[in-house]
């Protein structure tokens, strides 16, 4: 079981983050072993016994879902995306303290992240992080939100 590796590798190892890239890769197999009857509820069930496993054990846990609509009505590839759009959504985002969304044109030098949720501090919004040179990034903060990063609780 997943939940008991990850206890036991935090006990032994005194691990402060787990990152867990991808959660498709779990669910199709948790799903083909026959402990859950749909990918929804498969998703589910870990999101809440890892929700309960980071409180439990005061862990930050990184999760990487990747996006399952990213067409627009007509087909046409989208290049922005929210928290939404990501496979298993609305668990991800029920369990989860902060939601980012990474997204940018291919091969261009500059990506937009946006904080979608923010259990922690309540601030949302997009900020950009421009490619300068090999190695050097340059983080542009400017929110198109109406909560700013720098407006103060």
């Amino acid at each position: 079981d997943l939940i008991r590796s990850i206890r036991t590798a935090v006990a032994m190892n005194g691990y402060k983050v787990i990152v867990l890239d991808h959660l498709q890769f779990l669910v199709n197999a948790l799903s083909s072993r026959g402990e859950y009857l749909s990918e929804p509820q498969a998703i589910e069930d870990f999101m809440l016994r890892m929700h309960e496993l980071v409180v439990e054990l005061n862990i930050a846990f990184i999760l990487v879902s990747h996006v399952s609509r990213n067409k627009d009505s007509k087909g046409k590839e989208r290049v922005e995306v929210n928290m939404e759009d990501a496979h298993g959504s609305s668990a991800i985002e029920k369990y989860c303290d902060v939601g980012l969304s990474i997204f940018g044109e291919r091969y261009n030098l500059q990506v937009t992240i946006r904080v979608g949720k923010n259990r922690l501090f309540g601030k949302s919004g997009d900020f950009s992080l421009t490619y300068q040179d090999w190695g050097d990034y340059e983080a542009n903060v400017g929110c198109s939100s109406s909560r700013d990063f720098t407006e103060s609780n």
